[in-house]
């Protein structure tokens, strides 16, 4: 009698009351990991809230408006640095472009930068690479390289470069 009472009765409800303890730990164990990334997310919040700096990085990599001359001028310098002569700029505005699904940016303007420049062949690329790390966002989308003079010896060639940089459109 008392192996039919543990079978029908005490062993299922023991099985049932195991189940409700995993189910318990693990929504338990969720509850901290959500809580603990909502704190994550409130201090972040906190810690930029009013960032003026933080603000003025952002507005650097992707400005509020085109800003050309800061455009242009870190071009000049980018090349003045490496050793690199500038022939012309030339600005062309193009579609804005939607974002992927980010709610706090809706779509980007571009500017396409058409850029001739001179120069050595390494100059170039410490340009390209100084390009790639510069601060505010650009794209360098086709380049071709001429020899500037017939003699195959001498290392001085022309560049053209098709450059696109990003802005957030004024609301």
């Amino acid at each position: 009698m008392a192996i039919a009472f543990y079978i029908f009765f005490v062993r299922p409800s023991y099985t049932s009351i195991l189940e409700l303890r995993g189910t318990i730990a693990s929504k338990d164990n969720f509850y901290t990991e959500q809580s603990q990334a909502i704190k994550k997310v409130k201090d972040l919040i906190t810690k930029y809230k009013g960032s003026t700096k933080f603000q003025e990085t952002l507005s650097l990599s992707f400005p509020i408006k085109e800003n050309l001359s800061l455009v242009f001028s870190q071009l000049k310098a980018l090349a003045s640095i490496n050793g690199l002569n500038v022939g012309s700029f030339t600005v062309k505005p193009l579609a804005f472009k939607p974002l992927a699904k980010n709610k706090l940016v809706k779509e980007a303007g571009v500017l396409e930068l058409g850029i001739k420049l001179s120069g050595s062949y390494a100059s170039f690329k410490d340009f390209l690479a100084g390009l790639e790390n510069n601060i505010r966002l650009m794209d360098v989308q086709s380049f071709t390289i001429e020899r500037a003079t017939a003699n195959p010896n001498t290392d001085f060639f022309n560049f053209n470069l098709t450059v696109q940089t990003y802005y957030q459109p004024e609301k």
